[in-house]
């Protein structure tokens, strides 16, 4: 179990890795969360993980990074910002700086 937040991406090279299938990492967007299993998470960075999709018929780009949640909206330009660490359900927004 790997308990703070990674990216879908990482999923093909952690397959790949698990079942003993050679890969170029170069290659692949995500990081194997093999590592992880020897050492707990704390102890290991991870970098900001980027993320874009439709949400109610608007394009949304988020990012996570330090225990913290941006979004913005493509059309409208709303923004949002969650501290996951004190709001992890994020229901209060705060203005980005």
């Amino acid at each position: 179990v790997v308990t703070q937040p990674v990216s879908t991406e990482c999923i093909p090279p952690t397959v790949l890795e698990l079942c003993g299938i050679a890969f170029d990492a170069n290659t692949m967007t995500g990081q194997s969360l093999v590592p992880f299993l020897a050492k707990p998470a704390t102890d290991r960075a991870m970098p900001p993980i980027l993320s874009t999709g439709l949400f109610y018929y608007e394009d949304r780009i988020g990012l996570m990074f330090d225990g913290h949640k941006y979004i913005r909206r493509s059309v409208s330009g709303r923004e949002e910002l969650y501290d996951l660490h004190t709001d992890p359900a994020e229901q209060h927004t705060a203005q980005p700086q």
